[in-house]
Parts: C-alpha cells; structure tokens; sequence
C-alpha cells in the first residue's frame, strides 16, 4: 500500500512544507529516496506542487518541514498513519542541523563561512537590543534574517529544509546580506552616542512614503535611518533606450539603497508630521558589501554596474553626496582608486573585530553627521 502526500511552495505566500526522510542518521529530501516516487508536478506563477507516492513503511520515517502563510515561522513535526491509514504529521521532534545530509562542499563552506562572518554582528545585534531594552520594540520583518538572530540554528533549519541547493545558497547570501545590514544600522546608533530610540522597524524594499527603519537621537540631534530604501519613479527621458536590471516595463527601478540616513532639521519623532521637502536630501548613503569581492567587483560589468547605482545615489531623491562603500574583504587599489576620484568613500576590510577601521567608521560618522 502507498500514500499520497503532497509537497507545495506557495509564490506570494510565506507558506511552504517540504517532506525529508529520516534513517536515524540523515535527513534527506524524499526526492532523493529511490522507494519514494514523484507522481505529479504542477507549477505555475502562483504555486507549485508536487505529490509523492510513500510505500506505508516508510511513512513513519518522514519529517515534514513547514512555514505559515503570513508569519513566515518555521514548524517541523514526524509523521505517522491514524487507525483510517491517513498521514498525520504532529509528533514533535527534534532537529539540529547536522542532521542534514549535505553533499555539496561550496554549500558546506558557505554555511560556515557565514557562520564565521556572522556570529559577532548577531552577539552585537543582540547586546544592542538589550542595552537599549528593546526585546519588545524591534521589529524584524525579514523571516528567516529574524530567525537567524534569536536562534542560529533554528535559522540555519529554515534554510536547509529548501531541497534545491541553489535556493539554499540564495537564502544564506540574503539573510547574510540583511544580517550586515541590520548589525551597521546599529553601530551607527551606537557610534553617534545614541540616548533614545523611538523607532526600530526593519523591512525590505521601504519607500520614500513609508516611516524610517530607525529613529534614533543623541544629545544634539535626531537621525531618521532607512534600511533597502528604494527610489521608484518613471525613467528620464535620457536614459529610455538603456538596458539595465534597474528598468522594468518603462519604469524606471533603481537598485535599493542599503543604508540611508537623513539628519531631522526639526526634531519631530512622529514621521506623519514631517513634510515632504525635509527629505528633499540625504545626509548619508552607505553600500554595504559581505561577499567576497570576486562576487560583486572584479570584472568590468561588475564595476560598471557599482558605478551606475553608486551614481544614483547622486542623482535621484532623496540624492546625496556623501556615499559610503563598507566591505567585509578588502578592495584592490586600483578599484579603490576609482571609486574615490568619483566621490565615493571606502572602508573596507570592515568587520566588527576590526577595531581600526570602526574608530574610521566613527570618525567618519561624526564628520558628515554630527
């Protein structure tokens, strides 16, 4: 006798729910189970299903690994038949993440790579929320990155349970990439001698109508801080033959600005009260880099497409002229050359063990903020 289970990944949903098997020693995808068969695939752009056939012996063998429609949160329970031969996955259970087998060697370093890289930030992340009593005023809205930092592991779970590697490896460079963003946002805060925060909302993709990430103040100023602002406006007339990832459909899209801080010329906590042409222009606009740089720089199209989204920052609102690239790994000299005579300021080799390069951070901060 087999049984029907059914695997499905939802588009424009957080849910999803993937079926592992366990031997009492590795976890793999049931794909992967040679007795296990696939029967049905169904994709489209809204969702996609697969239904397996499970020889009944093996039923109690299964892990399914899900997520919940709106919150993202990650659930995993074992399965068994009831009395009427149907599967019933409830049984709590406990997974670490060795438990998975992994045979890809660039996943595997990956993994540690950013457990190396990012171990210290989620301490830092972490130490900040609590000097600053914020366990129940920070919000993370990124799912897996918010999992990350209250449990390694159990983020690490979220990422694993994904069967294709390629969508592991994007989600630990996503979540990586959040990780470093939300770490500098707070060192900034931390940095500038920040007394209250009023405000401690991280999301992706913000736009200019949506509050600040961050409102922070210290005791001459108040700062407004987005984190991934995006600028979303109709192309210029002179850029309407250009091809670039930055264009969809005629309108113009451009990369989003990791960081983004604007100094209040108010004071004026509440942002529903703040007019439009306070933030006519930015104070600061950081572009901050975690991979190693043979990842985003060393070609001439990598270069290039730097170049284009750094000038931007220039160009279109809220513009500045104060641009800041921070990397993890350092930038060769004659890149780094390039990028300053266009006006960009560098800090690599930037991470939070590096004591140096954070007092440059610091000076810096109070040079174009204070």
């Amino acid at each position: 006798m087999t049984i029907t289970i059914e695997e499905e990944w939802k588009t424009k949903t957080k849910r999803r729910n993937f079926f592992y098997f366990y031997d009492g020693n590795k976890l793999r995808h049931i794909s992967k189970i040679p007795e296990i068969k696939k029967i049905i695939e169904i994709k489209n752009e809204n969702k996609h299903i697969i239904k397996y056939e499970v020889p009944e012996n093996l039923v109690n063998n299964l892990i399914v690994f899900s997520t919940s429609n709106k919150t993202g949160n990650l659930g995993y329970n074992k399965c068994n038949l009831n009395e009427k031969n149907e599967i019933i996955c409830n049984i709590n259970v406990n997974i670490k993440p060795e438990m998975f087998e992994i045979d890809n060697n660039e996943l595997r370093n990956e993994i540690e790579y950013m457990r190396e890289m990012t171990s210290e930030m989620i301490n830092d992340i972490k130490d900040f929320i609590k000097n600053y009593s914020l366990n129940d005023n920070f919000w993370i809205f990124m799912t897996k990155t918010r999992d990350y930092i209250s449990n390694f592991d159990e983020g690490l779970i979220s990422t694993l349970m994904f069967p294709d590697d390629n969508q592991k490896k994007k989600s630990i460079e996503q979540v990586m990439k959040f990780i470093h963003q939300i770490w500098i946002s707070l060192l900034i805060a931390k940095l500038l001698n920040t007394k209250q925060i009023y405000c401690s909302v991280f999301e992706q993709g913000t736009r200019k109508s949506d509050p600040p990430s961050f409102i922070f103040k210290n005791e001459s100023n108040l700062y407004y801080l987005w984190h991934e602002y995006q600028y979303i406006g109709e192309t210029p007339s002179y850029l309407k033959n250009e091809r670039s990832e930055f264009f969809d459909n005629g309108i113009f899209m451009w990369r989003r600005r990791d960081i983004m801080v604007i100094k209040s010329k108010t004071g004026e906590t509440d942002f529903l009260k703040i007019k439009g042409n306070d933030f006519a222009k930015a104070d600061l606009v950081i572009e901050c880099k975690h991979l190693p740089i043979e990842k985003w720089l060393l070609n001439q199209e990598m270069f290039d497409n730097l170049l284009k989204s750094l000038r931007a920052y220039k160009e279109f609102p809220p513009n500045t002229n104060n641009i800041l690239l921070i990397s993890i790994f350092e930038i060769p000299f004659d890149y780094k050359n390039r990028l300053e005579q266009e006006g960009i300021t560098i800090i690599d080799g930037f991470h939070p063990n590096n004591l140096n390069k954070i007092k440059e951070f610091e000076n810096y901060l109070i040079k174009i903020l204070s």
